[in-house]
């Protein structure tokens, strides 16, 4: 796991310097060493950052090249079939010089060339330049677990792991991105490849870039999470069996390191049935961390996972917060990304990974995924009944028909006898909309509207523009069906990558901690996907599949506990013991110089949450982690 940049010139040279200056603002992510490649003529230069975690040896040392080098690679991340490969290339007379999954990629490259990422199980983000034909290919995991930022600025195209080294370069714009900013304040989260910077692009998810010295760039997309075209779980004991098959494989998978892994454990189903999978397949006791905040009681979950570290004989920690401790971080420059993550999780999380640093370890696994998968979340569970008792009616007229509709009850006394509710349904029926906004959405529709004072940006910040375009992405099967995959596949492509996976990528890696999510494996996600939801809700709720494929694993009392968010007690905070801070980094930041947002209904949203009259932590939030990102990022 590690940091990558580079610099591709379409023409004249790259600047090692510049190189170098963005290969320090990733230190973080491989302090066990570091190395550069300048190709002799100056057209490109890669560069590379170290944390050693497969192979620790010199050996492994990136940038890494073939045996003529002439082709060089800068690598981030684990390529979990690495053995296998490593044995088909050697039959097929490839020589090795080093144990690493890096070399691996190299060799498969001169196998198959731009074709490699469809051979690579794992998370990986890449960069590959061959000099043979003066070509670059970028490319990034299928789920998106590691992240690739790229931006042509003059006749050169740079990348990096992470926006703070595109920044350090003295060329690249601190423009706003509008659209990315609309979809951020919708979703909390920017979809596809924009950023909220004007310019800097990232590498989609399952996506790959080839550039060619021209500058002419052709990308393609080499996996989508419903590859499978058939349900291969046609019972629902198929459907047992292959969960409990490939998430065991999943986790057998991501145990290859040469150092020890350890396990973030809260308690509940996910990550309990995860220690038990590394329990089962590892030779020595397992680490484990559990957050437990000081009066917070119901915050906390840390009974339950000492329950599991016994069953399992685990090393378990208790990281203990305290409110000071939390509201100290939150007001420091450490709690700013280079980019804004608006999810208050990321204050546990954060000092989970600094446990795991501080106990000496690197590698440490995670739950995020499985609540997408198997619809955990209450929210999934009731846009599911309101599916099933509300718009499946709607949406099985014919479009001209729920438009007649429409017009029949845009009549006032219609309108009031229906209700403002049922009334927003007949209306998106008849526009055809997306019906279900995502797991993280914050300000959307006529509350979105009321923020947005920008007539620009109001013009692009529209949600349906993302969801329409995600769920054309979705193979058909009956109105039910199709809706339950356009919820997962909204996660998969938005909430996941862009917030979840990308929040545990940035807060790991930044304590120089490698992050590995099972519930992520493509193969587990991808029998998912074409699942009937039947298969997933029970009668105690979601999860149905998975609490029955590892019942025999787990206690009971794991098993049939309620699902509980992983939280944190930001509504109280945001009411008494942030509202100050929060209040002025939003209403004096730099950014509302911009004239983008109308600060008066800002301003009521923050009066009225504080005074206990609504709950708008979620919405303050979004504005707060963007204030201020903003002030640290891109206002000096």
């Amino acid at each position: 796991m590690c940091g990558i940049t580079g610099i591709f010139a379409f023409s004249g040279v790259a600047d090692p310097h510049t190189l170098n200056r963005m290969l320090h603002q990733l230190g973080h992510r491989g302090p066990d060493d570091r190395g550069v490649f300048v190709e002799p003529d100056g057209g490109c230069a890669l560069g590379h950052t170290r944390l050693s975690v497969i192979d620790l040896s010199p050996m492994g040392k990136q940038p890494m090249c073939n045996e003529d080098a002439t082709v060089w690679i800068t690598f981030n991340g684990e390529i979990y079939n690495s053995p296998k490969l490593r044995q088909e290339l050697i039959a097929k007379g490839h020589v090795f010089k080093s144990q690493s999954d890096t070399e691996v990629i190299i060799h498969q490259y001169e196998e198959v060339g731009a074709a490699v990422p469809q051979y690579l199980d794992g998370m990986f983000a890449v960069a590959i330049y061959d000099q043979r034909n003066g070509k670059l290919l970028l490319f990034r995991d299928r789920l998106g677990k590691k992240p690739l930022y790229y931006c042509v600025v003059g006749d050169s195209l740079i990348f990096a792991s992470e926006l703070r080294a595109i920044l350090s370069h003295p060329q690249v714009g601190r423009d706003l991105n509008l659209d990315a900013l609309g979809q951020y304040l919708a979703f909390r989260a920017t979809a596809g490849s924009g950023t909220l910077l004007q310019g800097v692009a990232k590498i989609e998810p399952g996506s790959a870039m080839t550039v060619a010295k021209s500058g002419q760039t052709t990308s393609t997309r080499f996996w989508t999470p419903f590859a499978r075209n058939r349900n291969e779980t046609r019972t629902y004991a198929d459907a047992v069996d292959a969960v409990r098959r490939d998430l065991r494989a999943a986790v057998s998978k991501r145990l290859l390191a040469d150092v020890p892994i350890s396990c973030f454990l809260s308690g509940g189903l996910d990550s309990s049935i995860i220690v038990g999978l590394m329990a089962e397949q590892s030779a020595g006791r397992i680490d484990t961390f559990t957050v437990r905040w000081s009066g917070y009681e119901d915050y906390n979950e840390d009974g339950y996972a000492e329950l599991v570290s016994r069953k399992f004989t685990t090393d378990h920690h208790i990281v203990s917060l305290e409110k000071s401790t939390a509201l100290e971080y939150l007001q420091s420059d450490e709690f700013v990304l280079d980019e804004p993550l608006a999810d208050s999780v990321s204050v546990p999380l954060h000092f989970l990974a600094v446990a795991v640093r501080q106990a000496g370890l690197k590698v440490v696994m995670v739950g995020e995924g499985s609540d997408e998968l198997f619809l955990g979340y209450e929210s999934r569970l009731q846009a599911l009944d309101g599916f099933l008792h509300g718009w499946r009616y709607l949406l099985s007229l014919p479009l001209p028909l729920r438009r007649l509709v429409k017009r029949i009850t845009d009549v006032r006394v219609l309108e009031n006898v229906l209700g403002p509710r049922h009334k927003r349904r007949i209306d998106k029926a008849a526009n055809d909309e997306e019906v279900f906004l995502g797991g993280s959405a914050s300000y959307v529709e006529e509350e979105l509207a009321r923020l947005l004072s920008n007539r620009q940006l109001t013009a692009l910040a529209d949600p349906q523009t993302v969801l329409r375009r995600l769920a054309g992405n979705v193979p058909k099967n009956g109105l039910t069906e199709t809706f339950v995959r356009k919820m997962l596949n909204l996660d998969l492509s938005l909430r996941l990558p862009e917030l979840l996976l990308a929040r545990i990528d940035r807060l790991t890696m930044r304590q120089s901690v490698e992050a590995r999510a099972p519930f992520m494996d493509p193969s587990l996600v991808e029998s998912a996907a074409m699942m009937p939801y039947e298969f997933k809700v029970g009668p105690d709720g979601g999860k149905r599949v998975l609490k029955d494929a590892f019942s025999d694993l787990l206690p009971d009392t794991i098993i049939q506990r309620r699902k509980q968010i992983f939280g944190v007690p930001m509504v109280d905070w945001i009411r008494v013991d942030l509202y100050g801070y929060v209040e002025h980094s939003i209403m004096h930041s730099g950014l509302r110089r911009r004239e983008l947002f109308d600060y008066d209904y800002v301003a009521s949203l923050l009066a009225r949450h504080r005074a206990g009259a609504a709950d708008n932590v979620v919405k303050i939030w979004t504005l707060f982690v963007l204030s201020r990102w903003f002030d640290r990022w891109i206002v000096h």
